[in-house]
């Protein structure tokens, strides 16, 4: 117990360190932009020491949380549908910047595709200790595609499909990669990682070169 005590308080040093960090760098990057707008070098980070605090408040209520609990389908399917829901009810709203990616709250905007990466994660993780727990092994490197990766993958590449269309070009790349990364540390073939990056390439190109705004 100690020892977990111990590793708490490196981490929540870490992370306070890094926020703290960030809040100096929005200061120095927004001070004269702030108040050439609003008369108020301080407005961008009072805002941002706001959402510092709402999210130090999460953080700790997620510290009281059983972390197990989370791989519950009750949570699992509720967290994926949720995000799929959002994503595809950008669509159906105004552009924001040229782009579907902003749902709007009064003066309060959410990013889908920010949350995308965190169910990405979870549902993931889930579905490996599904397998584990099943005493059936994730079997990637014997190629059993239908059974393990098309699954695992499936959800994943709806999100990126959703997402490319907003367009975010960069966020879609992001969960990608993250989802490669769990996928092969559970077992996945490099050539399987060879046959999505290869197929991921040409569309790559077509959008940096044909879409204006990614």
């Amino acid at each position: 117990m100690p020892r977990r005590l111990e590793n708490d308080r490196c981490l929540f040093g870490v992370t306070l360190a890094l926020c703290l960090l960030g809040a100096v760098m929005i200061f120095s990057a927004s001070a004269v932009t702030a108040e050439q707008l609003y008369g108020h070098s301080y407005i961008f980070l009072v805002r941002q020491a706001a959402w510092l605090f709402i999210g130090l408040l999460g953080m700790f209520a997620l510290m009281k949380t059983d972390y197990r609990r989370l791989r519950e389908p009750a949570v699992i399917y509720p967290v994926v549908c949720g995000v799929l829901l959002l994503l595809v009810g950008t669509f159906f709203l105004d552009k924001s910047h040229a782009t579907h990616r902003w749902i709007k709250f009064g003066p309060v905007g959410l990013q889908p595709s920010e949350l995308a990466k965190l169910a990405t994660i979870l549902y993931l993780a889930w579905f490996l200790d599904q397998k584990r727990r099943n005493k059936a092994s994730m079997e990637f490197r014997k190629q059993d595609f239908w059974r393990t990766i098309f699954p695992a993958a499936g959800p994943i590449l709806v999100y990126v499909a959703l997402i490319l269309l907003q367009p975010d070009l960069g966020t879609s790349i992001d969960i990608l990669v993250v989802a490669s990364a769990v996928l092969f540390v559970a077992g996945l073939s490099w050539k399987w990682l060879a046959v999505g990056l290869a197929a991921a390439i040409p569309v790559v190109y077509l959008l940096i070169t044909q879409v204006a705004y990614r």
